[in-house]
């Protein structure tokens, strides 16, 4: 028994008769062109279609709400990080009161290598700086917390063995 597929395929391909080949060219010709032909509910109720603009999608104002509370903390302390320093002391002095303030916040570097991994926790660090706290030397760590809106703001001592101050900053 024979493959069906191999049998077709030995058959000598046969031509369509000329007077076939010439009225379907003619068909083709006369043809509108895609672009142009009428869909098949054009032809049968003869309307044209009729596309409704686009609606402009709307933010709900909670959702807004809690977008800008989830960013504007990170926004703010990249924006005052990223402002001037050059001129800046390497080591900001604070006092432990003070780490609240966006005076604490400003002049940070965008984190390295994770620093003291146990300590920071699940927080992400978002920026770090040199401070002297209280007179000691320590290195500030802001960390984003599972709150929107709100920081950590964590200074561990040089050798990572003291947290010297743990607060949080925002609402």
């Amino acid at each position: 028994m024979t493959d069906p597929c191999e049998a077709l395929a030995a058959l000598p391909q046969l031509e369509p008769p000329a007077d076939v080949l010439a009225s379907w060219h003619a068909a083709l010709a006369a043809a509108p062109s895609p672009a142009q032909a009428p869909s098949r509910v054009e032809q049968v109720f003869h309307v044209k279609h009729r596309r409704k603009p686009a609606r402009p999608r709307r933010i709900s104002p909670p959702a807004l709400f809690r977008f800008a509370a989830a960013i504007l903390p990170i926004a703010t302390v990249l924006a005052l990080s990223s402002a001037d320093t050059a001129n800046a002391p390497q080591a900001l002095a604070l006092r432990a009161d003070q780490l609240a303030t966006p005076a604490a916040l400003t002049g940070l570097h965008p984190p390295g290598p994770p620093a003291c991994p146990a300590r920071v926790g699940d927080g992400h660090p978002i920026g770090e700086r040199d401070v002297l706290l209280d007179g000691r030397p320590g290195r500030l760590l802001v960390l984003t917390t599972d709150k929107p809106g709100r920081l950590r703001a964590l200074v561990l001592s040089a050798d990572c063995a003291t947290v010297l101050a743990d607060t949080l900053v925002g609402r």
